[in-house]
């Protein structure tokens, strides 16, 4: 599975399906505004084009590729957030992410763990850096041959905006991958890790948030997509590695803790590009912002 990790799959023959490609319509949007500093701001139009770009090129790159089978999963994660201010500028992150199989989730799928250091550059506009383990185990109706873990550096630079009531979020991440390949033991002995293949991705995510009530505390509904780019020269026929669609409501218990639920798609390609994993997933998420030490 693959921050909100993520999850590379040892690759096993399937029977083909015919997959019919997809036209993009995409409509022209208004460029909106970023607070960056004192009295200035700074125009996202030229954002936006260049985010539906990314979108399109890799969507038709999808559409053009190989025949596809796809194996459907159910899966449920809990997950949590931590963002908080030590500070001035600066603000410790980390995120915990508990990924089951099944409803509530009766064996493991993924454990993410990734810290981080966060750098306000302004009002609007952070950067954050750090690192994540992740485990990822046998599950579904396609499983690996064995779990395996993986070692990962990311740094992302995050923008802020407001849309009329709807608070807008993007977030664009590099991650530097390290992946245990693992042995093929006897039988009756645990598979070790054999040596450690490095790859490269870029993700781009967006959100919306509207509040129900009080911005500061209540109801509020959300929804997000994500997509994931394999970087270098590893990348086979999934250039598009993985996309995920959320939508879901949630409470502002206060002004700096809030919980949230829904539905989340995800849509992981494997390697060969015939092979599609989707995964319908309960997620289930608290956040926390209060400053360090409070």
């Amino acid at each position: 599975m693959r921050d909100e990790g993520e999850l590379d799959i040892a690759q096993t023959g399937m029977p083909r399906r015919r997959v019919q490609s997809q036209q993009v319509n995409v409509r022209r949007m208004t460029p909106l505004n970023l607070r960056i500093g004192r009295g200035r701001r700074w125009n996202t139009g030229g954002l936006r084009g260049a985010c539906l770009a990314v979108v399109v090129a890799t969507s038709a790159a999808t559409a053009q590729g190989p025949v596809r089978t796809t194996v459907e999963n159910t899966n449920t994660w809990y997950s949590f957030f931590g963002d908080h201010r030590v500070s001035g500028r600066w603000s410790l992150w980390y995120d915990v992410h508990l990924r089951r199989e099944g409803l509530p989730g009766e064996r493991w799928q993924q454990l993410l763990l990734r810290p981080g250091v966060t750098y306000d550059v302004a009002q609007d506009v952070r950067l954050t850096a750090g690192y994540g383990y992740i485990v990822t185990h046998q599950y579904g109706e396609d499983p690996i041959a064995a779990r395996f873990p993986e070692h990962r550096l990311w740094e992302q630079l995050t923008l802020n905006q407001q849309a009329a009531r709807v608070a807008v979020s993007h977030r664009f991440r590099l991650e530097q991958r390290y992946l245990g390949v693992m042995s093929a033991p006897p039988a009756g002995q645990e598979p070790e890790v054999e040596r450690w293949r490095f790859t490269q991705r870029f993700r781009y995510f967006i959100r919306g948030t509207l509040p129900l009530g009080s911005a500061k505390t209540g109801p509020y509904v959300t929804g997000y997509n994500e997509i994931f780019v394999g970087l270098g020269r590893d990348v086979q026929l999934n250039i598009l590695e993985q996309n995920r669609l959320f939508g879901g409501i949630g409470w502002r218990l206060t002004p700096t803790l809030r919980v949230e639920g829904g539905y989340l798609q995800q849509q992981i390609i494997r390697a060969s590009g015939r092979r599609v994993e989707s995964n319908n997933t309960l997620s289930v998420t608290l956040f926390s912002t209060a400053p360090w030490g409070h």
